[in-house]
Formats: C-alpha cells, structure tokens, sequence
C-alpha cells in the first residue's frame, strides 16, 4: 500500500491534472498489473510547418519532484548517488504533417539554468541555441524517427531522468527538453507529438541502459555537387570521447539494438562489427525515413577493443534532388564540412542557406542561388551521419557467457 505522503502527494498531481497540461504534462496512475507504476504525458504541439521549409522546435517541461515517483540510487556500488525519474522505457506519437524525428532530451543542470529556459514552443537547431548557457548539460533520453514507436526496456534493466538540483545538489525537479522537427510537405501543415513515459516500480531496476548517439561521422560529410561521397565513424568500447556528446563505454558493454540516421540524401547506411575474428556487416539501410534496426537477443557483449564501424552514402545531384545554397564568395562553392568550420571558428554548422532560386538569396553573400556542398546540418535539406542504439555495462566478475545476465545484479 502507497504511504499516506504518496498518496497524498499523487492526489494533488491529479486533481492538478489541468494546468499540469497546460504547461505540457500530465501524471496518471498505471493500471494494475503492468510492470510500472505511473505514466507521465507530455506533448509539444500543434505547430504551423510551412508547405516548403523545415521547422524545428523547442519546449522545456519541468515537472515537480515528488517523492514516490523519483527516486535515489547508486548505479554501482563504488558510483555516486544521483536522484531522479526512473523509467522502464517510452512511448513516441508523431501527428500531422511529415515528421524528421523526435528527441527527448533530460536537462541536468541547476534551477537557475532552468529558470532561464523560455515559457512555450521556440524554433531552434536541436536545442543548442534554446535556453540557458548551460543547456548543453542535456542528455538524450529518447527519440524516433517513426510516427509511433513503443520501447520498454528488458526486464531488470531502466532509464534514470536525473534530477534538476539547487546549488547544495538537492533534487528539486525534473526537467524535460522536447524537440520535434517537421519537413515541409508540399502543402502548409502542424506537427504534434506525445510522449509517454513509464515509471519503475520500486526494486525493479538492476542497471541503467545508455544511449549510443555517435555523431562523428557526421563531421566528414563532404559531397560537391554532382557527385556521390561516403563519411563514417567509430563507435569501440575503451576508444576516446567526443566533445559535447560523450562516447562509448570504457568497459565492457552489452549492446541492445543499432539503428541509422541520415537525411534525404542519404541512400545507405551500413555498421560492420570488428572482433578478433575479422569484420563483418551486421546492418545495411537504405531507406533514409525508415531505416529500421537491428537487435541482439541476448544482448550482444563488446568487449574493450571491439568496434561498431559505420558508414554513410550521399548522393548530391546523381539520383537525387542537387542541393543548391547562397553563394557568400564569387566561384567559391558554398557548404563547409563540420570538422573544418569547428576547427576554424568553432561553429556547428557550415551548411550554406538552402534556397530555390536568387531571390531566396537576396541580402546573402553574392546573391546568387549555386549547386553547393552537401555538409552536416540541422536541416532535412542537409545531412547527417550517426549511429544511435542502446547498451548497458557488462556485469564485471561475472561467469563467462553470463556478463550479459541482469538477474545476476540485485535492484539498485
């Protein structure tokens, strides 16, 4: 039986039901029998998508820390205590017109960081440029590029939202970044999406499952126009991090799925996994919108020294739509690959201005609307090259063949 505090504490989370929606969630208890314990709605939208641009958007949602849903524990025994949100997995639903992705980003730094995010919806490029100076302390908790896709997690395994903390490192709430990013589809449209999240129940956690989100192939993409260029990356347990997006595990690791990310120039995508025996492809896509994923059941163990090889096939202008950008220099191409515009000027995105013709131009550079580069960014119209999936450190210590075992941990 709940004590008299939670119940309590979920009775007003109830009865406030209406202005929790209002400032875009809302908690409701879980039906008896189902493996969590409450669900958390949150919803970003409707938003106007013009018929011919992107548009890509913003919204912070900060939810009470109330005990009974939150919780405090340590990941390892020798790790730090850290308090938040536990959840056994999500649920994204995409509406209206054509969706690019979901991200739900947890925001982990301060409540003065959080007080400086603004009230409502805010175009963005992933949220980089949304709030405060320290909103690149977020973490990606989830994403989709399907209009609905259902994840729980495996039994024994969950996900910690952590806790938006005062300056002593009280927990104080849980905040919550959502990021829709929609296509222009020809006609004018609104974009949508909801998300729902499982709270664990109490002593059902054994270990936390992160996210894989390796973005460096993205900063090699480099394809003048007319032609057909490949870019890729690494992802191997023990290997160095990256700047802002961490990297891969130090220690073993046991990898769930793998999945793909590129834009509509992309036209493949493959990973090969590289072991003592040699290399061998384990995925290849070539559908950019629905790439689909590959999963490991059991989970596939990686490791210190194993490698998720990646690769992305561009095509600009060959079989697919050339990208055309503002020309800034006469006769010089427009488009920057990422791994030069960061190095020169610490910028996170060298794509030029999309245009259609010269008037999309006017005011930029020469005016004139060229063939260009096809680099990283932020838009569908430009590209991208990551690897996202999911694992969970490896139990140290364990029998061999059973480094993979969770029923081998006590709950956390």
């Amino acid at each position: 039986m709940p004590t008299r505090g939670l119940a309590v504490a979920i009775v007003l989370l109830l009865l406030g039901a209406r202005d929790a929606a209002a400032r875009g969630y809302r908690v409701a208890k879980a039906p008896a029998g189902k493996p969590y314990s409450h669900v958390v709605t949150l919803r970003i939208g409707p938003f106007y998508v013009s018929a011919t641009h992107d548009r890509e958007v913003c919204q912070y949602v900060q939810l009470p820390y109330v005990k009974g849903l939150t919780s405090c524990q340590r990941e390892r025994a020798d790790a730090p205590e850290t308090c938040g949100l536990p959840i056994l997995g999500y649920e994204i639903r995409l509406g209206g017109g054509i969706s690019h992705h979901f991200i739900l980003w947890a925001y982990e730094g301060t409540v003065d960081g959080a007080a400086k995010f603004p009230a409502g919806i805010h175009d963005s490029q992933a949220c980089l440029d949304f709030g405060p100076a320290d909103s690149l302390h977020t973490r990606q908790i989830g994403n989709s590029q399907s209009r609905r896709l259902r994840a729980l997690l495996p039994e024994g395994l969950g996900q910690q939202i952590r806790a938006v903390t005062d300056a002593g490192g009280t927990p104080r709430a849980i905040g919550l970044v959502l990021n829709a990013h929609y296509i222009g589809a020809g006609k004018p449209t609104k974009g949508v999406a909801r998300v729902k999240l499982f709270v664990a129940r109490p002593g059902t956690i054994r270990a936390y499952g992160k996210l894989i989100f390796d973005v460096t192939g993205s900063a090699f993409i480099d394809v003048p126009p007319g032609t057909v260029g490949t870019a890729g990356g690494v992802w191997e347990v023990g290997g160095p991090s990256a700047p802002i997006v961490g990297g891969p595990p130090q220690n073993d690791a046991c990898v769930l799925f793998l999945s793909a990310h590129m834009h509509k120039r992309g036209v493949r995508f493959t990973t090969a996994l590289a072991d003592a025996s040699g290399t061998r492809v384990i995925y290849d896509a070539g559908d950019w919108e629905h790439p689909g994923t590959v999963a490991f059941t059991p989970p596939r163990l990686m490791t210190r020294g194993m490698q998720f090889r990646y690769s992305c096939t561009h095509d600009n202008g060959v079989t697919t739509p050339m990208k055309l950008g503002c020309e800034l220099e006469p006769g010089v191409t427009p488009g920057v690959p990422l791994w030069k515009t960061f190095a020169v000027r610490e910028a996170l995105d060298g794509a030029p201005r999309s245009c259609a013709t010269d008037a999309d131009c006017t005011g930029i550079g020469t005016g004139r609307c060229v063939p260009a580069n096809l680099v990283f960014g932020f838009t569908g119209n430009d590209e991208m090259c990551i690897l996202p999936g999911l694992y969970y450190d490896a139990i140290a210590g364990a029998p061999a063949g059973r480094e993979c075992d969770l029923s081998l941990l006590p709950t956390l």
